[in-house]
C-alpha cells in the first residue's frame, strides 16, 4: 500500500488498517475477550511504536506543515488507546464501536498526512 511515498511508514500504515480489520473480525466471530483484549493491547503497543519512528522522520523534514497538530493528534490517540484499554478491562466499552471509531480515525489521520509527506522527496527528506 502506498499512501506517503515513505516506504516504512506506509507498511505501518498498512498494518495498523490490516489489525483493525482483524480485530473487527475477530469480535465478529466471537474469538473470545481475552484474543481481543491480548490483540488490542498489542496493537496499542504497535501504535506507540510507529508513532515514535514517525515523529523522528516529522522532525527531519523541513516544515512540516501543521507539525504541532499533527503530534497533538498522536498524543491524543496515545491516550485515547490507554484509556480505552483500562474500559476494555473492565467490560466498560463496545468494542465494535471503538474499533470503527479506531479505523475511521487512522483512514482520516493517514490521508491527511499522506498529502503532507507526499510533499517530500523520502530520498533526500527534501521540500520537492
Amino acid at each position: 500500500m502506498e499512501f506517503s511515498g515513505f516506504t516504512l511508514i506506509d507498511e505501518q500504515h498498512g498494518h495498523l488498517l490490516e489489525s483493525v480489520q482483524q480485530l473487527k473480525d475477530w469480535v465478529r466471530l466471537g474469538r473470545g475477550e481475552t484474543a481481543v483484549f491480548t490483540m488490542t493491547t498489542a496493537l496499542a503497543e504497535y501504535v506507540v511504536q510507529h508513532f515514535a519512528y514517525e515523529e523522528e522522520l516529522l522532525h527531519t523534514l523541513p516544515n512540516f506543515p501543521n507539525l504541532a497538530k499533527h503530534l497533538e493528534q498522536h498524543k491524543h490517540l496515545t491516550l485515547f488507546a490507554g484509556d480505552t484499554l483500562d474500559l476494555l478491562l473492565k467490560g466498560e466499552v463496545v468494542v465494535e464501536d471503538l474499533l470503527q471509531n479506531l479505523e475511521d480515525w487512522l483512514i482520516d489521520h493517514i490521508d491527511e498526512e499522506a498529502l503532507h509527506f507526499r510533499t517530500y522527496d523520502p530520498a533526500t527528506l527534501t521540500y520537492k
